[in-house]
């Protein structure tokens, strides 16, 4: 860290992926401590402008979702929602859109915000269903509408 300096991209990266590493153990509280350290370098490195800041705020996202803190968790996601719409001219990041709109749709389900969870799942389902290697995500989208729709 020191070597190439604490604010350097590739000690953003080497956070991030420690962050959803620890994630993915369930180590939640120190999962959002490298996460938010690679989310602050990646906003010195490119500001908003980065796709970094959306990947590391959508990982937030998740784990405060796992926390139970679901308002904090749709604000994350929001706001790389907006990340993602502003630097995807091309529709490059649609598969990037999606997983977030997934997410948000998953977390409202959550918050019994029914209306909300369809909406999200079913744009998100929408652009799955028009990228050519995402197959399996646009049929797990439906599962989680259908288990949505059970719920109301």
């Amino acid at each position: 860290r020191t070597k190439l300096g604490r604010d350097n991209p590739f000690v953003g990266l080497a956070c991030l992926n420690l962050g959803s590493t620890l994630r993915e153990q369930r180590r939640l509280p120190e999962a959002e401590e490298w996460l938010l350290e690679g989310l602050r370098i990646f906003l010195l490195e490119g500001g908003e402008q980065s796709p970094m800041v959306a990947s590391a705020r959508v990982n937030l996202g998740s784990v405060c979702r796992d926390q139970g803190r679901l308002d904090e968790a749709i604000a994350l996601y929001k706001k790389a929602l907006r990340t993602i719409n502003r630097l995807d001219a091309g529709g490059d990041m649609a598969g990037s859109k999606a997983d977030v709109l997934a997410n948000m749709g998953n977390t409202f389900a959550r918050q019994n915000l029914h209306d909300r969870a369809l909406e999200s799942l079913q744009e998100a389902h929408d652009i799955y269903s028009r990228l050519p290697a995402s197959a399996g995500d646009a049929e797990k989208v439906l599962s989680d509408m259908v288990l949505v729709l059970q719920d109301q």
